[in-house]
């Protein structure tokens, strides 16, 4: 068995995980993990999935999700644990908020195309299986044939290169997204019974 036997932070391809929520359980498995959550974000689709294999495989699946929320003017991310997922409260504050996500990836495309990258929504988009997020920009970007010369001349070599480039908060064509304030978060993980955690405060 390995060491690491829990891992309470964990995304499948409903965000921006790149292994179904199954294949990510028989992951942990392998690894020797007894107690996990899938923490997607914004998104809870693949709960039911991960659930359904951490039963069969004897792995404790945590249902939870992560949500990006404004602190003090910038943007902070907060995991929800052993939530409601099934709740219409969550369900509301979700589709609520997904628009916000959208316009931000509209614009930070448009912009990544002002620097002369090949890329459209539509090739985003295909790229989520759940929620819709600025890694998925990089993997769309990164399976064009027609960026390597540009990304060559930017010294990217993977999507993580990539993010940390073009689309994190610093990046030329970041485009800040309105978000709901942190209490307004932390206050509907309590009420969907969970545990509130600041997910990666530095």
């Amino acid at each position: 068995m390995g060491t690491n036997w829990l891992d309470l932070h964990l995304h499948s391809y409903f965000s921006d995980g790149r292994l179904s929520p199954e294949d990510l359980i028989r992951e942990c498995k392998r690894e020797g993990m007894k107690v996990v959550a899938l923490t997607d974000h914004e998104c809870i689709k693949g709960i039911p999935w991960a659930m359904s294999e951490g039963k069969r495989l004897r792995v404790k699946v945590i249902p939870g999700i992560e949500f990006s929320a404004d602190l003090d003017g910038g943007e902070q991310h907060f995991l929800g644990l052993s939530i409601d997922y099934k709740a219409v409260e969550l369900a509301e504050f979700i589709h609520d908020w997904e628009i916000t996500k959208k316009q931000q990836i509209v614009q930070m495309v448009d912009g990544l195309r002002g620097l002369g990258f090949k890329i459209n929504l539509n090739e985003v988009m295909i790229q989520s299986c759940g929620a819709l997020n600025r890694a998925h920009i990089a993997y769309a970007v990164l399976g064009r044939p027609e960026n390597v010369a540009v990304l060559e001349k930017s010294g990217v070599k993977t999507s993580s290169d990539f993010f940390l480039k073009f689309l994190k908060e610093s990046s030329p064509v970041y485009v800040k997204r309105k978000m709901p304030q942190a209490l307004e978060v932390v206050k509907l993980i309590k009420l969907l019974g969970g545990k509130a955690v600041w997910a990666h405060p530095f």
